[in-house]
């Protein structure tokens, strides 16, 4: 995964001696941000599944019931 590093941050672990120690923290704290927003947004997918299965059995069940009225 590519990804892209603010100017400035590159410019302050350049100047630090620790730089890849800091650049690799970034890196990180990026990637981990990456996968929290992925899985929130799946989380959500899931739960609008589940709030459509649960729709389509409420009309299954009333169309159902309007038949058996019948």
């Amino acid at each position: 995964m590519l990804l892209l590093i603010h100017p400035t941050i590159l410019a302050i672990a350049k100047q630090s001696p620790n730089y890849k120690k800091l650049f690799l923290e970034e890196q990180r704290r990026r990637e981990d941000k990456q996968r929290r927003r992925e899985a929130t947004e799946q989380a959500q997918k899931e739960e609008e599944h589940r709030r459509e299965a649960t729709e389509q059995a409420q009309k299954e069940e009333q169309h159902r019931r309007e038949e058996e009225q019948r």
